[in-house]
Order: structure tokens, then C-alpha cells, then sequence
């Protein structure tokens, strides 16, 4: 007897954006996510990493795409 098993599903690739000066969780979420109210998808997924960084200076990555946010991209 040989049991049938349901292939997995291949995950989206994750993608990231580099954060420039200017740029707002809207303004990213409405050109990467197809709109700006996905907004506190990306805050959710960079919670930590955009509260502890958010006095520092520099160019950020967050996770944009995929089966789920990677926080730590930062």
C-alpha cells in the first residue's frame, strides 16, 4: 500500500526595499503591496526593527513579499 501525500506548496521568493530618506509606510506599501492601507502589514512585520531603529540614520531594508515578513531584515 502506498500513501498519496499532497505535494507543498512552493512559497512566494521574499523580497525587500531599501528604505530611502522620505519614504512612508504608505508610500512603500502602495507601490510594493498594491496599496497604501497594506501599510500595517509591513509595520507588523518590522515592528521591532522599525521602532528600534527609527532615530537612526541610513538606508533599511523591509520585507515586501512572500508567505510571510521577515522583522529582522534590518
Amino acid at each position: 500500500f502506498v500513501k498519496k501525500t499532497v505535494p507543498r506548496p512552493t512559497p512566494a521568493p521574499k523580497s525587500t526595499y531599501t528604505v530611502v530618506s522620505g519614504d512612508t509606510l504608505w508610500g512603500i506599501a502602495s507601490r510594493k503591496l498594491g496599496g497604501g492601507s497594506n501599510w500595517t502589514k509591513l509595520y507588523d512585520a518590522n515592528a521591532s526593527t522599525i521602532e528600534s531603529v527609527a532615530k537612526a540614520a541610513g538606508e533599511e531594508e523591509v520585507a515586501t513579499t512572500g508567505t510571510g515578513f521577515i522583522p529582522e531584515l534590518f
